[in-house]
């Protein structure tokens, strides 16, 4: 093979001697040796309901192998709320976002479109506002509301050592 592109151009060039093969100088005919494709022959279809003397119509074919149709999902309240975890919505995002999926009935079950407003109670009674800081005064009692196992020696978090 040449690579035409990798050559010095010009009048001062040499000339490109390209591979004399047949098959890349000129189309072939078709001929005894090169006869003309023919497509296959239509085959019989065989299925394990049938036996093969008995014979399928095109409506049984239709039936027996139609695809099943796909159904949407809808989500309820608890996969609505994963949703919007996920998604990092604001508390007011949140709410437009329920009431959007229950104005389209994309919802499953009634879903409640307020109770992202209260999603806060849990953690609310672990911290306190002291001179403008907000900090958590119970580390074990938020990692049991959230469902992690409270290993202290894992969580040395903003500890500030003199050195």
């Amino acid at each position: 093979m040449v690579d035409v592109n990798k050559r010095r151009k010009g009048m001062n060039a040499a000339a490109v001697n390209y591979p004399d093969l047949p098959l890349s100088i000129a189309v072939i005919p078709h001929r005894s040796k090169y006869p003309v494709p023919v497509p296959p022959a239509p085959c019989k279809v065989q299925d394990k309901y049938f036996d093969e003397e008995e014979e399928m119509d095109a409506e049984d074919f239709h039936y027996l192998h139609e695809v099943p149709e796909k159904v949407p999902h809808f989500p309820n309240q608890k996969e609505a709320i994963d949703l919007v975890r996920d998604m990092g919505l604001t508390k007011s995002n949140a709410e437009l976002f329920i009431s959007r999926l229950k104005q389209w009935n994309l919802d499953k079950e009634k879903m409640q479109v307020t109770s992202q407003r209260s999603r806060h109670k849990p953690f609310s009674g672990l911290y306190t506002l002291w001179d403008g800081l907000c900090f958590c005064h119970d580390v074990s009692g938020l990692f049991d509301v959230i469902g992690v196992p409270f290993v202290p020696k894992e969580w040395w978090l903003f500890i500030e050592r003199n050195v």
